[in-house]
């Protein structure tokens, strides 16, 4: 579900086609930062950047998504690793922890073992040769009782040319991510300074369901002796962010978060003024401590309108590199009409990818992401103003309460 929540408190501002400002209103939750909108131009004179749509022809295919060959599986030969099933009310755990400020809990770390311990180590896997006349291994994950799943890979070493292949084993489809791209995350972090298991923690994309199979190619000419990684931990959900984004839709937030969700809580779907500002507008995840949050990031345009995917979004979600690499992006998560039975729309769909830390800001509460993933055809690059906002101006924002 998208709202709009009337907005009380300016913590940034801007104007113009596209108004983008943090905002919370009263008794709402202002854990999720979202675009605040103005139907007018800023005033006459102001520095603005105008927004605009994403067309089809600028947007390239997610190729970090394929479909999967069933006929090659290698679930049944994978190593398989199993945790037992987590407390029933764990999920309820998480919604009356939720407060204010914050954002919202919906995985749980998990340990399958010591950080630097053996496990999900080279020689702990069982290589077979592959059809491109390379070496293969897969593990199986289960967490019993889990609506979804991410591993988190502590890395030692990666070669560029190894592919990571993760999906569910129902699935259809898998995610793709090369070794090239885990470095390029993993320097990310150390050039920010991080260090420690966060920075050194690769996590896969989200799979649906209690089971995760991770699948790892190396190419002819690259040697297992040459990647080297450890497995600590996984992320059991109790709730999959699909989920989340459907129940919402139904207008069932309280049931995934008591309280969270205020009287000035409208439904965006249902003005249509708003259905261009709306798809600027993302929910996404991401790992924070071996755990999986939710919160709400809007698409910004810049000064020479380059369609580089610029996210903001608040710093009390996102605050390090680290959390940044992980994130996964899910658009047009909203109502599919304005009704009295309402659904997720059929446009929904997901980046993965992560993005790179810009600039983060406690004061103000903002975080300044560049996704790696380009967004998909018809999101909304937001416009916005660095003029002041006169005091006693009407403003919308719309988030994921």
């Amino acid at each position: 579900m998208l709202s709009f929540p009337s907005a009380r408190r300016l913590l940034l501002v801007g104007l113009p086609a596209i108004t983008i400002l943090l905002a919370s209103c009263g008794g709402g939750d202002p854990a999720e930062s979202g675009a605040v909108v103005q139907p007018t131009r800023a005033a006459a004179g102001a520095d603005w950047v105008p927004g605009r749509e994403l067309t089809e022809a600028e947007a390239r295919p997610d190729l970090s998504q394929r479909p999967r060959s069933t006929a090659a599986d290698e679930a049944a030969g994978a190593r398989r690793l199993a945790l037992p099933a987590m407390p029933a009310d764990t999920r309820k755990q998480l919604a009356l922890q939720a407060q204010p400020g914050q954002p919202r809990q919906i995985g749980v770390a998990r340990s399958l073992a010591s950080p630097r311990s053996a496990v999900g180590t080279v020689a702990a896997l069982a290589w077979r040769p592959n059809r491109h006349g390379g070496v293969s291994a897969a593990l199986r994950l289960h967490s019993a009782g889990a609506v979804g799943l991410r591993a988190g890979l502590l890395m030692e070493r990666v070669p560029d040319l190894a592919v990571f292949r993760v999906y569910a084993p129902e699935s259809d489809t898998e995610h793709v991510t090369s070794g090239l791209e885990i470095n390029r995350l993993l320097a990310a972090s150390r050039a920010a300074g991080e260090s420690g298991i966060e920075a050194e923690t690769w996590w896969t994309p989200h799979v649906d369901g209690d089971t995760l199979v991770l699948a790892i190619d190396l190419p002819p000419g690259v040697e297992p002796a040459q990647l080297a990684f450890t497995l600590p931990r996984l992320t059991h959900f109790v709730e999959s962010p699909r989920a989340v984004a459907q129940a919402l839709a139904r207008d069932e937030q309280a049931k995934l978060s008591p309280g969270a969700s205020a009287g000035c809580q409208l439904n965006a779907t249902c003005y249509s003024q708003y259905d261009i500002q709306r798809r600027s507008v993302a929910h996404y995840q991401y790992q924070s401590g071996g755990s999986g949050f939710v919160c709400t990031g809007t698409l910004l345009s810049d000064t020479s309108s380059s369609g580089t995917p610029f996210f903001l979004t608040a710093h009390h979600c996102i605050s390090t590199q680290s959390e940044a690499s992980s994130v996964i992006t899910h658009w047009f998560a909203d109502h599919a009409s304005c009704s009295t039975s309402l659904t997720i729309s059929s446009s929904y769909t997901t980046r993965s990818g992560g993005g790179m830390l810009l600039n983060t800001q406690q004061l103000t509460d903002i975080t300044l992401l560049r996704l790696n993933a380009a967004p998909p055809a018809g999101a909304v690059f937001a416009g916005w103003s660095a003029s002041l906002v006169s005091e006693n101006t009407s403003v919308v924002g719309i988030h994921h309460p």
